[in-house]
């Protein structure tokens, strides 16, 4: 057996491009997304106990500054790429460097919201959001650059495939969230003022502190500081330009992406109450169940990377192939809460209906919706495999255009014209949502297939 083929066991015990390799740093790269995504939703339910306009207002500011955040998110979580590369390459000494560029980077953004933490963002909030919005951004963007921070570092671990730690810490960041949430939300008589939105966003950022110290003093241990030289923490120009200019187009990326689907969502809002309700419910059970699409995408990132850099493209079709069984595995589970028996959400998503369409018409249309959300996921999760190998191997440019083109031409586009000038039913957007979504997986599985991306080299 080859010296690169035991390199890459290094990644786990099974065999290399099978799909017990791919559940093993999967699994917990999901449970971390899960975790992230059920601690925004307690957020929300504690600040809505609180005061209707103070959940409001948190989700307004919050849009806003999770968008900062994230763009940079984007840029520093592509020190996976480069670990995974450098540990593919049995480069064990450069595992460090990359991560801690891209920590630089978040020093320098940190540097950069620090205005709007002094000065707020009223501008960009509506009057009647500005006295619970203003203290969340303020308080937030003091701690915005721990989010990014949080993608840099847990880079180290997902390049290796070690994502059984970044489970923990993001576990026990989000559990010290939840319980400073309602300590600072509500207050305790006698030790701790109430402090509405300003203290869900102070409880957010310490959340977010605890867990970037775990995954620090992890990145500094012994061990790791001998055979990685992660104790290296000095600003490099060449591996810092070179991780911002492969990491800038898969943020951007996101961000056009994001973008189209929030005009969607106003798109859809503008012909009438039972459009935006139908297709916000089948958004907010697909953002549920997103976790497992974000899992597999980080997992086919490290697992493709360590590959590429060990120069053994041959072993990642078969994860590719492992990919699909596990979304087959994945979208037979989601069949129940989707499709066999979607009502317990439905009526959760709807809680106190009063929109003009009768109840039962309504819950219906919601139930003949979540098919196509079904197909949707499916989709989505073929793409995101695709796109998965692409970063791996540093080819985020074609990943920015081909996202841009696909989500605004194959999403936006069809579903203005079909939804708002020619008055299709509130159905309508998840129908096309599943063209867009086939088209999407085809576009980047014959890049994939292409094989260009076998040609690319970041290190």
């Amino acid at each position: 057996m080859s010296s690169d083929n035991t390199a890459l066991k290094q990644l786990t015990r099974h065999r290399p491009g099978s799909l017990r390799e791919l559940c093993v740093i999967s699994i917990p790269l999901m449970l971390n997304s899960l975790s992230g995504t059920l601690m925004l939703f307690f957020d929300r339910l504690i600040l809505a106990q609180y005061s209707t306009t103070a959940m409001n207002a948190a989700v307004a500011a919050g849009i806003m500054c999770i968008t900062l955040g994230f763009f940079v998110y984007g840029i520093a979580a592509i020190s996976e790429v480069f670990v995974g590369q450098y540990n593919g390459a049995n480069k064990p000494e450069k595992l460090g460097e990359p991560v801690w560029q891209m920590i630089w980077l978040c020093i320098f953004a940190w540097i950069c919201f620090i205005p709007i933490a002094v000065w707020g963002g009223a501008p960009l909030l509506a009057k009647t959001l500005e006295p619970d919005g203003v203290p969340y951004i303020k308080v937030y963007m003091l701690f915005g650059a721990l989010l990014p921070m949080s993608g840099a570092i847990a880079g180290f671990f997902v390049g290796q495939g070690r994502t059984q730690i970044i489970l923990v810490a993001s576990v026990i960041g989000n559990v010290v969230n939840l319980i400073l949430d309602i300590f600072f939300v509500f207050g305790v008589e006698g030790w701790i003022p109430s402090m509405g939105t300003k203290g869900a966003a102070l409880a957010t950022g310490i959340g977010l502190l605890v867990q970037v110290l775990i995954l620090l003093a992890m990145f500094l241990s012994p061990h790791n500081r001998k055979a990685h030289n992660t104790h290296i923490w000095k600003f490099i120009w060449d591996p810092f330009w070179k991780c911002v200019k492969v990491g800038t187009p898969s943020a951007v990326s996101h961000l056009l992406e994001l973008a189209a689907w929030s005009i969607l969502t106003n798109v859809v809002a503008l012909v009438s109450d039972a459009h935006i309700t139908v297709y916000a419910v089948g958004q907010t059970l697909f953002i549920l169940f997103t976790f497992g699409v974000e899992g597999l995408y980080k997992a086919i990132i490290a697992i493709s990377s360590n590959y590429i850099g060990a120069n053994r493209h041959d072993v990642i079709p078969e994860t590719m192939r492992a990919a699909v069984r596990l979304t087959v595995i994945a979208s037979s589970l989601l069949l129940i809460p989707l499709i066999i028996w979607p009502e317990p959400l439905i009526y959760v998503c709807l809680g106190d209906y009063t929109g003009s369409m009768p109840f039962d018409t309504i819950v219906g249309l919601i139930k003949t919706s979540l098919i196509f959300v079904w197909f949707f996921f499916i989709a989505d999760m073929l793409a995101w495999t695709s796109i998965g190998v692409l970063t791996g191997a540093g080819d985020t440019k074609f990943v920015m255009v081909a996202n841009a083109i696909t989500s605004w031409s194959f999403a936006l586009v069809p579903t203005y014209t079909l939804v708002v000038i020619m008055g299709y039913g509130p159905v309508t957007p998840w129908i096309l949502a599943v063209v867009y979504g086939g088209l999407n997986a085809l576009v980047f599985y014959l890049r994939y297939k292409g094989g260009k991306w076998k040609t690319l080299s970041i290190q």
